[in-house]
């Protein structure tokens, strides 16, 4: 018969760690809104990962009377969508948004206007796709790396590796 032990020590201590850091979760949740952000103003700066659709004629049309063409296309004022991104953190959260009321039809899509006759192409600024009617969403490939990680480096220093 062959006895084997195996000294445990060391996982334990790692596992320890990281249960008490998962414990307080803040520090990773402000380096994802952070990140969130940066992944944000990166959407802007290359008018969507991927790229939006343009605009239509009519449109590109009405910003030329108004000297805002050419442009960005979601960037015609400084104190409009892209400087309206903010973001909150809680204790097991974090979220980031727009205060803006047009910032969900960009972000969503769809029909706006008087009697809802103009339609709105999705162009999402913020790093997520989602579905108004499921309440669920989807984290672009950049983001979603990026947060991971984060989480993954919250970890490492948690279990001392």
């Amino acid at each position: 018969m062959i006895k084997i032990s195996i000294d445990t020590g060391r996982v334990q201590e790692a596992l320890s760690r990281v249960e008490h850091a998962t414990g307080d979760l803040r520090p990773a949740l402000n380096a994802i809104a952070a990140e969130l952000v940066s992944q944000t103003e990166a959407n802007f700066a290359a008018q969507g990962r991927p790229r939006w659709d343009d605009l239509k004629p009519a449109t590109i049309a009405q910003r030329q009377k108004r000297g805002t063409w050419p442009g960005k296309i979601l960037q015609v004022s400084a104190g409009g969508l892209a400087a309206s991104v903010s973001t909150e953190v809680g204790a097991t959260f974090v979220r980031v948004g727009s205060d803006k009321k047009y910032g969900a039809i960009h972000q969503l899509g769809g029909d706006a206007g008087r009697g809802r006759k103009v339609h709105i192409a999705p162009r999402p600024f913020l790093p997520f796709t989602g579905e108004p009617d499921s309440g669920r969403g989807k984290l672009q490939p950049e983001a979603e790396e990026a947060v991971l990680d984060i989480v993954l480096d919250h970890l490492k220093r948690a279990a001392g590796v």
